[in-house]
């Protein structure tokens, strides 16, 4: 038995499932010796206020065993969580403690509401592991969840609702709507980035390293009144090859403000006089000359805040913290900076990746350089000098302090074993596309450290590779989040080939471009199959999802005459469980994805299935129960957001199958027969 302490208010749901004993037909809820008296009070609470439906079913049928053991929590809910131990729910609970965290006061029963949810959700009918890791301000779904029960039951209580999730806000926009914004957010901050040991992607797509050390310019305009970007980057310790990001610093003049990592500890300084900065998770700051610093907090793969400096013109900086482990750098320039000759190692912003590496002086290295071509022709180019400098020094100190141009010293390649290992770690990571991940194995290969695999893994959700430095360009095939661009013309079709794995989902999606109407794409089969049949569209148009029932080749076929731009991106693929008769259905369904819950219908039965709660109205959201063949046999398929029957099915196997075209959303439902 393993158990899982968190230091949060009612914390999250379980980690290690030992076993797979089956859960017994009708559970109940038992405690240790220390909890039975306060279960006995809580239950009492529980018979005439139970609104989530949760203490009925704990003990009800299909559900597995609760055990409640007793803990010693501390008064921030430090040592409350549950766990999954040989099919078993187990959850750790102080009958005694009284929590304040967050904002509010919870009840032992309010904890004992929260972590009932939890149980809920990991017994045999819950949700998918995958979706409840999901994040939003850096709150797992599962903990959105617990909260939201936790609410209901509060306000039952006659109390306000809790607001917050250890720091992270919680509510009171929906989790799906939480992830749209961070999405909106995401689509600008994702344009570029420096992170990991370092590798820069710029705005075009362009993916190469700069192992150097010392500061540099990594954007700058002729734009008066928009701030330029500086990074600097430091050894590894006890490394002569892998560094990292360990300040970044945005200005104009004496209006600049800065980022400085020393010995894992951020600073933020603002101003000439380099003033120190403080700004809690949530709030925003205002500093001289209108410039903002927000902080939020920075996600699972990241260590303490993710902070946004908004700059008058509009233009944004956006820093990570990965403690120990540096920064993660990204910028967004306003809509005039970006048209007024934009440059530095975040490349040109004009949507061509073969003149990103341009020099100060306007000279364009080839993308498909050698490394140390690029370094020494392209990344020597942008260090900045003293007078250039944005960044504070402590007496003494200089940006000559932090320059090593010996760095780094050429290393042999890695052992096969060493490089397989890193793979795996990067994949376990969600890393997707081959650039990314090149660049994941080799920070992991080098340093050691698999943190760095989460950090590759964000940005390549975030960002789409479209050129790999040292190769030729658009040398690259098509796959999960890459896109490809380009011209195509009526004599000639233009052909991606790629693979694909059986099960995989993809949401290909297309840029319109002036051209758009005259162009049509599709996916063809060599050696695959597809789950569903596959048509072309014109290039203004989402081919949308594509899923692949069989392992192998497949091509990307581009026909017509003009310009076309064309993207995967990627899902966690078509989701199967066990549909709960006798509780609330709920799920979060991604764009492109299908989630299908199976039951089994027996001579006589009429099924109805009723939306519970508030409902996303957005296109494409709809439900339907299908065979097994996946055949709807004259049922129909209906608005998710309206009633589905009552149905009278024919002995048999089922799903509901419920979609959502081109976006996410969540469902909640009951089901009842007769």
């Amino acid at each position: 038995m393993k158990r899982r302490s968190c230091a949060v208010l009612a914390i999250c749901a379980l980690t290690a499932i030992a076993g797979s004993a089956k859960p017994t037909a009708l559970a109940d809820v038992t405690a240790d010796s220390g909890s039975e008296p306060g279960l006995a009070a809580c239950e009492k609470v529980f018979a005439t206020t139970d609104p989530a439906g949760l203490w009925r079913q704990a003990n009800g049928p299909g559900t597995p065993p609760v055990r409640i053991e007793t803990t010693d929590v501390d008064a921030d809910g430090a040592g409350t969580g549950t766990s999954v131990v040989e099919g078993q729910v187990i959850i750790y609970w102080d009958p005694s403690q009284v929590i304040t965290k967050d904002g509010i006061t919870a009840s032992p029963c309010e904890v004992l509401y929260h972590e009932l949810q939890h149980a809920a959700d990991d017994g045999p009918n819950g949700l998918p592991r995958s979706e409840l890791d999901q994040t939003c301000n850096g709150v797992k779904y599962a903990e959105w969840r617990a909260v939201a029960a936790e609410n209901m039951f509060r306000r039952a209580t006659g109390l306000g609702d809790r607001k917050a999730y250890n720091g992270g806000k919680v509510g009171p926009a929906s989790f799906q709507d939480c992830r749209k914004q961070e999405q909106q957010n995401n689509k600008k901050k994702g344009s570029n980035s420096a992170f990991g040991d370092p590798h820069i992607t710029t705005t075009d797509g362009l993916i190469y390293d700069v192992q150097q050390v010392g500061e540099f310019t990594a954007y700058t305009s002729d734009a008066a009144d928009a701030p330029k970007v500086q990074i600097r980057t430091a050894p590894v310790p006890d490394s002569q090859s892998a560094s990292m990001v360990t300040a970044a610093a945005v200005g104009t003049g004496d209006e600049r403000v800065a980022f400085v990592v020393d010995n894992g500890q951020l600073t933020i300084s603002h101003g000439a006089k380099h003033e120190a900065v403080t700004i809690d998770r949530g709030s925003t700051t205002t500093l001289p000359g209108g410039v903002t610093v927000s902080a939020a907090a920075a996600g699972e793969v990241f260590v303490g805040n993710s902070y946004t400096v908004h700059w008058p013109d509009g233009s944004e900086l956006y820093v990570d913290e990965s403690g120990f482990w540096g920064l993660r750098v990204s910028f967004a320039p306003s809509d005039k900076a970006k048209g007024d000759k934009p440059r530095g190692l975040f490349g040109t912003l004009n949507g061509d990746p073969a003149d990103d590496l341009t020099r100060p002086d306007g000279r364009v290295v080839p993308v498909n350089s050698p490394d140390d071509v690029i370094r020494s022709q392209f990344g020597d180019a942008w260090r900045i000098s003293q007078g250039e400098s944005l960044f504070p020094y402590s007496p003494g100190q200089s940006t000559d302090t932090f320059t090593n141009r010996a760095f780094p010293v050429p290393r042999p390649p890695f052992s096969p074993a060493v490089t397989d290992q890193a793979r795996q770690v990067c994949t376990s990571a969600g890393v997707i596309g081959d650039a990314i991940l090149a660049a994941c194995v080799f920070d992991v290969s080098t340093t050691g450290n698999p943190a760095l695999a989460g950090t590759a893994a964000q940005v390549s959700r975030e960002q789409t590779i479209t050129a790999v430095a040292g190769e030729p360009l658009n040398a690259k095939g098509f796959g999960p989040g890459l896109s490809v661009s380009g011209a195509v013309h009526n004599d000639q079709p233009v052909t991606y080939e790629f693979t694909a794995k059986a099960g995989q989902v993809a949401d290909i999606r297309s840029v319109c471009t002036p051209a758009g109407k005259n162009i049509r794409y599709t996916i063809s089969s060599s050696t695959g199959s597809f789950a569903d049949p596959i048509g072309g569209v014109d290039g203004c148009t989402d081919l949308g999802r594509v899923a692949f029932a069989g392992a192998g080749s497949y091509q990307l076929v581009i026909t017509g005459d003009g310009q076309y731009g064309i993207s995967w991106r990627t899902t966690p693929g078509d989701i199967h469980r066990n549909l709960n008769q006798t509780a609330l259905n709920a799920g979060h369904v991604n764009a492109a994805t299908r989630h299908y819950l199976a039951f089994t219908v027996t001579p006589g039965q009429t099924w109805t299935f009723t939306p519970d709660g508030i409902c996303n109205q957005v296109n494409g959201f709809e439900w339907s129960v299908v065979d097994t063949s996946g055949a709807l046999n004259d049922r129909g398929i209906y608005d998710a957001c309206d009633p589905m029957g009552p149905l009278s099915l024919a002995p048999g196997q089922y799903s509901v199958r419920i979609q959502a075209g081109g976006t996410d959303a969540d469902y909640h439902f009951t089901v009842k027969q007769s």
